[in-house]
């Protein structure tokens, strides 16, 4: 309920857009995959511009563009540290890596073992 009175005659007015807080969490984790996509680098950098972004953001949480630009930042730590874990430290034999892109229908038979 938004709590808006509506009367007959008065033209409606809408309330402003809400804005979107999950932007630049998504933003920060997309521009981290890629860019450990494209420019793999150490692990350490991608735990140190979370850390740093984390930190930031702490610190600054009160002005608003300074705070995102630190959740950005650590958002696209986050992103690239998943990319590295995913790409890097799995082992080949993974079930990640055997799983295709679309899904697909499966039936799955096995036995329960117990001690």
């Amino acid at each position: 309920m938004t709590g808006h009175l509506i009367v007959p005659g008065v033209p409606f007015e809408e309330p402003p857009p809400r804005p979107a807080p999950l932007l630049p969490l998504a933003l920060g984790l997309t521009g981290g995959i890629i860019l450990d996509r494209f420019f793999p680098f150490d692990t350490w950098l991608s735990i140190s511009l979370l850390a740093a972004g984390a930190i930031v953001f702490g610190k600054l949480h009160k002005r608003r563009a300074a705070a995102t630009a630190a959740l950005i930042l650590a958002a696209a730590g986050l992103g690239s540290l998943r990319h590295a874990v995913h790409d890097r430290w799995l082992p080949a034999n993974h079930i990640s890596h055997f799983t295709a892109d679309e899904p697909v229908l499966a039936d799955v038979r096995g036995r329960l073992a117990s001690r």
